[in-house]
């Protein structure tokens, strides 16, 4: 697995978001959003993570998972973390990204893809994504990287 962490800590939930994109209510509620245009890829991801966390819901494109994201918030049940792939119609990772930040969504953004370009990644870094995961990737590291991300958001609760 080629992993390229894009920042020195992920961005943990903090109280000063500008809209309610975040869990507010119930912290020991982890929820995530698996983002892929493909349905299979989306059933295999959620099947290899979801018994990380109490809510797995999916998106097919970067604009559907933005309206998910505002809607969960807006309903004081925000994302822990989106896991979302590069290449959609309608809106890109990328896109989806930078439109997420935006709007104040302070959560941990994953994104997967094919594409090496560093100049991609680059545009990752600076979209706001906390971690770029290169396809091929092994299962177990990404299931590692989002248990850790996890404690991360726990012991961020605790103070």
């Amino acid at each position: 697995m080629k992993a390229i962490k894009l920042t020195e800590q992920p961005r943990i939930h903090r109280q000063s978001s500008t809209l309610p994109l975040r869990h507010d209510h119930d912290s020991s509620k982890k929820r995530v959003l698996v983002v892929d245009d493909s349905v299979l890829n989306r059933k295999l991801l959620k099947r290899s993570i979801g018994d990380l966390f109490d809510v797995c819901d999916e998106a097919s494109n970067g604009e559907e998972a933005v309206a998910k994201a505002l809607a969960a918030g807006n309903q004081h049940a925000g994302y822990d973390i989106i896991i979302t792939d590069y290449y959609m119609p309608v809106m890109t990772g990328l896109e989806a990204v930078r439109r997420l930040r935006s709007l104040g969504y302070e959560g941990n953004i994953i994104v997967l893809t094919g594409n090496t370009d560093d100049r991609l990644l680059e545009e990752f870094e600076a979209a706001g994504a906390d971690l770029v995961l290169i396809k091929p990737f092994q299962t177990e590291n990404l299931r590692q990287k989002i248990r850790e991300l996890l404690q991360e958001i726990d012991c961020m609760d605790l103070v």
